[in-house]
């Protein structure tokens, strides 16, 4: 009897330590994922520093690279940091469902030779919010086969690589609604200027916040597309930001009363989506 109760005693000891153990485990989880929300955090603050007008539109375009040569030069990276872009480092081995994290307008695929390139940009493609984002293959001619229709990838680069070819594919893929040194969008009398970082209607300014003129500028740049409201806190208020879908009916209808019954509709609603820029106001909001 005495023996039965130990083995039980001992049974139960066992027990409560792999708890124990896993009640441990589950907060170091926990700690870590808040670090790395806290680091992602400080560092976006970090790069939040005020810059003239001019050049806010350029600059805040983010570029990522999954490789796997991470610590080695990198002629994509030179070439993408030289021509303005803000650069991060992602490891092609690693968990490609964070680049998300990154808030990327566009993402460059270092392929390795081996690695099958649909699954690779499925798994970068599968977060809410990067349904849209491109991304540009860099690859050899051995890789070729591997394009087409389903595999996510948006335009390629072979090797050896060109800088300039390279940065020219980026912007395309980041402006595609827009040639390179296009500097307004204009509707009739309405005006945006996206160096200056204002709007006007029929000369008369238009006072817009900022994010509010982040969110005009998002949608004006990419007229018809329609965008989920979980795609334009990714790509406007940026993946870490801590407020839902309603920060973004807010701010959509702030934008729709400073633009006045004319240009209003320019902002259509599509049920069951989100919103979408329509550059012509012979229509009616959805």
């Amino acid at each position: 009897m005495s023996s039965f109760r130990g083995h039980l005693r001992l049974r139960l000891l066992l027990r409560l330590r792999l708890l124990l153990r896993l009640r441990l485990l589950l907060r170091l989880r926990l700690r870590l994922r808040l670090l790395l929300r806290l680091r992602l955090l400080l560092r976006l603050r970090l790069d939040w520093t005020p810059r003239p007008a001019a050049a806010r539109l350029r600059l805040v375009e983010t570029v990522v690279i999954v490789t796997g040569a991470i610590g080695q030069p990198s002629l994509s990276a030179r070439a993408s940091r030289a021509a303005g872009f803000r650069i991060a480092l992602r490891d092609v081995a690693g968990p490609l469902d964070e680049v998300v994290l990154e808030s990327p307008d566009v993402v460059l695929l270092e392929l390795p030779v081996g690695r099958p390139m649909r699954e690779t940009a499925e798994a970068i493609a599968s977060p809410p919010g990067m349904e849209e984002v491109p991304i540009l293959a860099i690859i050899d001619e051995s890789q070729l086969k591997q394009l087409g229709p389903r595999s996510l990838v948006a335009d390629f680069c072979l090797l050896p690589l060109r800088e300039d070819e390279l940065v020219a594919r980026i912007r395309r893929l980041v402006r595609p609604t827009a040639k390179a040194d296009d500097d307004r969008v204009v509707v009739d009398a309405l005006v945006i200027d996206l160096k200056g970082y204002a709007a006007t209607i029929d000369g008369a300014p238009v006072d817009f916040a900022y994010q509010e003129f982040e969110l005009l500028r998002f949608l004006a740049t990419h007229p018809g597309q329609a965008f989920s409201r979980d795609q334009l806190l990714a790509r406007v208020w940026g993946y870490d930001y801590y407020g839902g879908p309603r920060t973004v009916d807010i701010h959509v209808r702030r934008v729709r009363a400073k633009l006045g019954p004319r240009y209003a509709s320019c902002l259509q609603t599509i049920r069951h989506v989100g919103y979408k820029w329509v550059a012509s106001t012979d229509h009616a909001d959805g």
